[in-house]
Order: C-alpha cells, then structure tokens, then sequence
C-alpha cells in the first residue's frame, strides 16, 4: 500500500516503495484544471545513490535518467492521476 507523501496545491502525491530500490508514485489532480507540479525526487523518498530511470506508466513512455536531488515536473490532467515507476540506474 502507498502512502501520501506530499501534497502541492490541489495535487496529493502518492509513493510505494517496491523491491529493489523501486518506486510507483501517483500524482492526483484534486482541481477542476490540469496541474503543473515539480518536485525534488529526494523530497518524496528517492534515495538511491546512483539516480533513477523513470518511466510513465499508463503510456509506456521512457522519461530518463534522473538523480535523486533533480527535480521531476509532471502536467497532471483535471480529476486525473499521472503515475510513473522509478527503478535504480546501474
């Protein structure tokens, strides 16, 4: 089960901590407008040393490498949920 790790306006931002350093976390838009949110990965549990390979999950897009201190920024659409899968770079 995830839990709430951040809210940012009218975004509640979701994390669950997976097997090997893995992350799902869920953006949802509480708002009647898409919502622009940037946070610090290391804000909301990132850890890992070496950063992260992020993939957005409901359209199977890879988003890159990101290190755990760099900052993620996600267009999150009106009463919808942005949802990406976080894995460790090797």
């Amino acid at each position: 089960m995830g839990k709430r790790v951040m809210q940012v306006g009218l975004v509640e931002i979701w994390d669950r901590p997976l097997m090997y350093d893995s992350h799902a976390v869920t953006y949802l838009n509480r708002g009647s407008v898409p919502q622009n949110v940037t946070i610090k990965l290391e804000n909301i549990g990132f850890d890992y040393g070496l950063g992260y390979e992020l993939r957005e999950i409901l359209n199977h897009v890879e988003l890159g490498h990101y290190d755990r201190t760099d900052n993620f920024s996600a267009v999150v659409p009106v009463s919808g949920a942005y949802m990406i899968y976080a894995y460790p770079s090797e």
